[in-house]
């Protein structure tokens, strides 16, 4: 008699044999329908949109202290 334990204990090949490779349709569907990723893929343009503003902003700030700090340099010098 087989230990019912032992019966458990696949290898890969046995595993492969005996598994499915892809999705049921059903499965699929109802993951679809949960998943995040459509959502962000569909916002991403906007989201990178936002980061590239940001960016701006901060290079304009960063230009115009620049020129500030030299101005007000120039003057104490």
């Amino acid at each position: 008699m087989n230990n019912p334990k032992e019966d458990y204990i696949k290898t890969f090949l046995e595993l492969e044999k005996a598994a499915s490779k892809f999705w049921p349709t059903e499965l699929a569907e109802m993951e679809a329908e949960l998943s995040i990723i459509p959502l962000l893929l569909k916002t991403q343009e906007q989201f990178i949109n936002i980061l590239r503003i940001d960016v701006f902003i901060r290079i304009r700030r960063l230009i115009y202290n620049s020129k500030l700090f030299s101005f007000v340099r120039k003057l104490i010098c």
